[in-house]
Order: structure tokens, then sequence, then C-alpha cells
């Protein structure tokens, strides 16, 4: 199957080789001329639609008197220009609709050309790190597969009671300290492995964020429709996601559980979770008592207890979600808002945009200074007030 063709970089890199060494004046009066070739398009399309309408009556009327050759024949002849006809409105809509993309592409590209090229700098600036990462991250799985398989045969022979009773003392230490080796070696390559993937996920993010960003502003659209779109739930960024929160319960058949056996398993879980840890506590206070005044004192409410308690206060209202449906409270419609809370936005394209957009950063320490002043301003003013109070 191929790549997917990305329509607006083609249509990015079509206009950037045509435009990016002429002036915005040039580009301009280039608008201009294109926008006058478009009306004289629309003439003759105005005088095709005429046609084609005048051609239909013809067809139509011929077809109401009584057929003769010289009938059938104007007939042929009056489909095949109306067929002829249509064929050149087509091409002169698709021909008009493809201008009227253009411009609008083009002049984005002018009012954000800066921005766009930054961007997509900074995009090709990720893109670059991505290979090493991927290529640390399938190096380190494969050496944590190797340490592994050595490993488990280390651990089997260690295991082996009738098999280390006969080994001389070098070959049984030689064996401890190749076994405290692989772990090591497991443990850092475990280590590498995750922050690779990590690094990945968080490159990937920004580099779709970045794209996000171009096309956004490449069709004409601002920063807050970049910020309204990165929020639309149906749309996908890789992220930090824990893998055992990817797969759904299952049965111990593979099989989904239904929302009731499921909420039956959480709260067996839970009660066993509380039961042995109690345990736990339990044998600690009777056998490891003395000698431990370091350790924090028990306190009434036990950590898991309040888990095992919070469990069963929310348990109506899960019992509810399963039974009657979801929890009518939606998520703000963000795509008729103005301006999206600070709270609200995302961090990355927010930073992004303080870099690329001068007047935007411009404009946010601005603010920021503003406010700093305001605060050291109100401090003295406080303190004079504090000290005529106490005089």
């Amino acid at each position: 199957m191929g790549k997917h063709r990305d329509k607006l970089e083609e249509m990015y890199q079509e206009i950037d080789s045509k435009y990016s060494k002429l002036s915005e004046n040039e580009i301009k009066e280039l608008i201009a001329v294109g926008e006058a070739r478009a009306e004289g398009s629309n003439e003759e399309v105005d005088k095709l639609k005429e046609t084609i309408k005048t051609k239909e009556q013809l067809i139509a009327a011929l077809m109401d008197k009584e057929s003769s050759p010289r009938i059938q024949k104007a007939i042929a002849d009056a489909e095949m220009e109306l067929k002829e006809a249509q064929g050149k409105l087509t091409e002169h809509e698709r021909q008009q609709n493809l201008f009227k993309k253009g411009q609008v592409n083009l002049k984005a590209y002018i009012k954000n050309k800066a921005q766009i090229q930054q961007i997509r700098a900074f995009k090709a600036n990720m893109e670059k790190k991505l290979p090493a990462e991927i290529k640390k991250r399938d190096e380190s799985e494969a050496k944590i597969k190797t340490a592994e398989t050595e490993l488990k045969e280390v651990l089997k022979t260690l295991s082996d009671e009738k098999l280390t009773m006969n080994m001389m003392g070098d070959e049984y230490n030689n064996l401890q300290i190749k076994k405290e080796s692989l772990e090591k070696e497991l443990k850092e390559q475990t280590e590498i492995y995750k922050k690779s993937k990590e690094r990945i996920l968080e490159l990937e993010a920004k580099i779709g964020k970045c794209d996000l960003a171009w096309k956004t502003l490449f069709t004409g659209k601002t920063w807050d429709d970049i910020q309204r779109r990165a929020l639309d739930p149906n749309r996908k960024f890789t992220r930090k996601v824990d893998e055992n929160s990817k797969l759904k319960p299952e049965n111990a058949k593979g099989k989904k559980l239904s929302p009731e056996e499921q909420m039956k398993a959480d709260i067996a879980k839970t009660v066993d979770d509380v039961q042995k840890e109690q345990q736990e506590n339990n044998g600690k206070d009777k056998g490891e008592g003395e000698g431990k005044s370091d350790l924090p004192a028990p306190t009434p409410k036990h950590p898991r207890w309040e888990k095992f308690k919070n469990f069963f206060k929310n348990a109506g209202r899960k019992i509810k979600e399963i039974f009657v449906g979801e929890d009518e409270t939606k998520e703000p419609d963000y795509s008729k808002m103005d301006n999206i809370p600070a709270d609200k936005r995302d961090q990355f394209l927010e930073e992004l945009r303080k870099h690329v957009d001068k007047e935007y950063g411009k404009e946010v320490r601005e603010q920021k200074e503003a406010k700093y002043m305001e605060q050291h301003q109100a401090k003295p003013k406080d303190k004079e007030l504090q000290d005529k109070e106490e005089r």
C-alpha cells in the first residue's frame, strides 16, 4: 500500500518553489493578474451554461417531432455538442476551484511565510533526531533479550542443587558474578529502552503538532484555530501512554469482561489487596516491632483502607454509569469560543507560537513584565501600611 498523499505539503512545495524569492508586492501583483483571468473564466462559464441550456431545449423539441433520418442526425449532433459543452464546463469549474484554493493558500503564505518556515525548520530538526532514538531503542531491546536469555540459563544452573554441589568454588563464584552482571545489564538497558521509547513518543507528538501548526496557518487560519484543533478529541497525537492502560480487561480465556463482570472483578481485587496488606502489617507488628522507632507511627486511617472506602463510595456512580449510561457532563465546545482558556491551551503549541510569532512573544513578555512590576510596586505600599499600623 502506497504512502498517503499529503496534498497540503505538495501545495506548499509548489508555492514555495515559485514564490519564495519574490517580494510580497510582486506576489500580490501576480495574484491580481490571476484574479483578472478568473473574471474572464467566469464569462466563459456563463457562455457554456447558456449553450448547455440551449442544446437541452433543442434536443427536447426535436424529440417531440416525428422520427426521420434528418431529425435523428440533428438530435445526434446536438447531443454531441451538449456533451462537449458539459465537459468544458466541468473542466472550467475544476480550474476555478483549484484557483480559489490556491489563492487562499498563496495569501496565507504571504502573511505567515516566516512563521511557517520556522515551524517547518523546527519539525525537520526533530525528524533528524528521531532515527537515532529509534536505533537506540532497538539496540537496547536486543540487548535486553540477550541478557534475559543468558540470565535464565544462569539461574537455571544455580537452582540445580546437585549441579552446584559438584562445582568448584571458582566456577560457582563466576556464575554468581555473571548473574549480578546480567542483572545490572538488564536494569541499565531497561532504563535506556524506557527513556528512548518516551523520547520517541515525545518527538512524534511534537512533529505532529508542528504539522498541525504550519498547515493551519497555510490554510489562512489563526493560532486560536490551531489550539482548537489540538483540543479536538478525534485528532490523534502520539502520547506518553502507559502500555498497560491500552489493554482492555479480559478474563482467563481472553474474552472481554462485561461492565458488570468488570465491576465485580474490581471489587474482588480491592478486597484482596486490602486483606493482603493488612496481613502483612499484622506480621510486621508482631515480629518486627522492636528497634523500628524511625518508622512513622501507624494512623487510624490506613491508605489502603481509605482506597477501599473510596472505591465503594464511588460504586453507586459507577453502577449508574453501567446500567443507565455515561455521565451527561460534556466537555466545552471550543470550536465556538473566540479564545481558549490559558489552562486548556496546549503548552507545546503555546511555546512554539511565542518562538515564531514575534508580535505575540513580545506581547506575552510585556504582560509578564507589567505583572512583575505591579507585584513589586504593591509590596512597599503594604509594608508602609504595616509600619504605620505598628506605630
